[in-house]
């Protein structure tokens, strides 16, 4: 199984749990569900699709450790999914 596949298996098992933890700089944790997850990867993704990236392009992430990182990456691979 392939990472969109893992986030699409998640999203329909576990909707509301935790996919991530952040700690913020207060020390308290900030969690974002599945379904949260999900739809900034499919918003990311669609950008992506919107600027023609196409399935042998080249990619890159260039960010700090952060949500944001996590769901560009699974993005980028789900992305190549419609292709």
């Amino acid at each position: 199984m392939i990472t969109p596949q893992y986030l699409l298996e998640n999203i329909k098992k576990y909707p509301n749990e935790n996919a991530l933890s952040i700690k913020d700089s207060s020390g308290n944790w900030n969690r974002q569900s599945w379904k949260d997850f999900y739809n900034l990867t499919e918003s990311i993704s669609k950008s992506l699709l919107a600027c023609n990236i196409n399935k042998n392009d080249k990619v890159s992430i260039y960010s700090y450790n952060r949500v944001e990182w996590s769901a560009c990456y699974a993005a980028i691979n789900r992305s190549m999914l419609y292709q």
